[in-house]
């Protein structure tokens, strides 16, 4: 059975025709109909319409939607960017089992993707709350204005970043020292150096930057990775 992940089913919704509702209810837009809540739905693809009394998973839907057979329905949803049915449609003698472990690893690296893209935008803020109050004190030097604009430049290029790897993990890291710099530098006074770490990074974002680390570590030698460092 074919299994969406993250905001995969709302996506999906949109792009049938409907509108995503509170608590998993919506209005059908199988059948049409008012009753906002006739149309019952799960992160994972699971369905059901409580008028028509049917329901199904997320090809089910594209075929009842769009009145096609389950290859077209496949094809929808990987245009869509539904890594499974992308993985199904070129599967190329890969079993269940294999599918569902490649899986995991997208959907991992995908959430690791979204850990890093926030919290470079928590350190950009971080950066600007502290260039300001450097301002208003008279204290912001050329050396302040060199490491914001460093953060600001790095932050931006990682929240751009569509698939987060090794380059974009030094970039964060890079980015993490020079506000780390910047805070130590507080016109009120030296912050403790433990609360600056606490400020600048924290366990999920370490151990996400970790596991990229490992995966392009052991990619390092392959034409993909090459390719992707270029």
């Amino acid at each position: 059975m074919l299994e969406l992940h993250g905001d995969e089913m709302e996506r999906l919704i949109v792009a049938l025709g409907g509108q995503p509702g509170k608590g998993g209810r919506t209005r059908c837009f199988l059948h049409g109909g008012d009753n906002p809540t006739s149309f019952s739905y799960r992160p994972d693809g699971r369905w059901y319409c409580f008028v028509e009394g049917r329901g199904g998973n997320a090809v089910d839907l594209v075929m009842a939607a769009r009145g096609c057979g389950y290859r077209e329905a496949l094809e929808f949803l990987a245009d869509l960017g539904i890594e499974e049915a992308r993985l199904r449609i070129n599967q190329g003698g890969m079993t269940d089992r294999k599918i569902k472990r490649t899986l995991k690893k997208i959907w991992r690296r995908q959430e690791d993707t979204r850990l890093i893209r926030r919290h470079a935008k928590h350190l950009m803020e971080v950066a600007t709350r502290a260039i300001r109050l450097l301002m208003q004190t008279g204290s912001a030097t050329d050396d302040h204005w060199d490491l914001y604009s460093q953060i600001c430049s790095l932050g931006s290029r990682i929240t751009k970043a569509s698939r987060a790897d090794g380059s974009v993990v030094r970039m964060l890291e890079r980015m993490q020292a020079a506000t780390r710099g910047l805070l130590m530098e507080h016109p009120l006074g030296r912050i403790a150096p433990n609360t600056v770490r606490q400020i600048t990074t924290n366990r999920e974002v370490l151990d996400a930057m970790l596991r990229i680390k490992e995966e392009a570590r052991q990619s390092s030698g392959s034409p993909e990775r090459a390719a992707a460092d270029r």
